[in-house]
């Protein structure tokens, strides 16, 4: 029954790729792990970004919103393709994330309403991308990119409060943050099960590479047991190689 559970766990990595993840994010086989979480989190940023230009667009908000949103849909467009099929890593990813820390975040922190739009949730969701998708020294780069950004903005924003536009009613005020958390909340899932599916696939793995080498000790200690140079009495001297 054990022998039949190992060989189904092959057959379920070798199928793998076939999933829609894996056609999206890369094949297993061919982009290491982190290639694979750097495209999810491209496409899920363009995906996030079209359904806000479509949301900004239906709540009427203002030109230059939308403006915003859009150019990051289409630039994030252009790195997923690059990274996911021009197989440019980590260029795209770190640049992404440059842009979306240093250009849009205060941008967007501008344009929609300061603290009272929730914008600081953005630089939450830009802090879990940093923690799950760089190492080494990008890792505290980003985060802090990310901590100084937050930090000058309010400090603007307390300064200058009459630069911050207003909300015309408090249902514009809910409106607006429901829309922030929908998206960034669906964002956030998406790239929670491409990086799951992902470590869980390197798990599998892992057990299937473990599942190979046990198997060939065994079947090495076997031979070497049968080896007419190995004693059939049994003894606590290993067999020699020279007889």
């Amino acid at each position: 029954m054990s022998s039949t559970k190992d060989d189904e766990k092959p057959r379920q990595a070798r199928a793998a790729p076939a999933s829609l993840a894996a056609k999206l994010t890369g094949d297993v086989r061919t982009f290491v792990l982190g290639h694979r979480v750097a495209n999810g989190i491209l496409l899920a940023v363009a995906c996030a970004c079209v359904a806000s230009m479509g949301a900004n667009l239906a709540v009427g908000a203002s030109p230059w919103m939308v403006l915003i949103v859009g150019a990051m849909a289409a630039v994030h467009a252009a790195l997923y393709a690059w990274s996911r099929f021009g197989r440019a890593y980590p260029g795209p990813s770190w640049i992404s994330f440059l842009i979306l820390a240093v250009g849009f975040y205060p941008a967007v922190w501008w344009s929609n309403f300061g603290l009272a739009g929730g914008n600081h949730i953005v630089g939450v969701a830009l802090l879990t991308v940093a923690a799950s998708q760089f190492s080494g020294w990008r890792r505290p780069t980003a985060a802090a990119l990310v901590v100084a950004s937050t930090v000058v903005m309010m400090a603007l924003e307390l300064r200058y409060p009459h630069t911050i536009p207003s909300y015309s009613s408090p249902w514009a005020h809910v409106r607006d943050n429901f829309i922030t958390f929908a998206l960034l909340g669906g964002g956030l899932h998406f790239l929670n099960r491409v990086t799951d599916r992902n470590y869980a696939y390197e798990r599998e793995k892992a057990h299937d590479y473990a599942a190979i080498v046990d198997r060939t000790n065994r079947e090495l200690e076997d031979a070497v047991m049968r080896s007419p140079s190995c004693p059939t009495v049994a003894t606590s001297r290993p067999c020699s190689r020279g007889g």
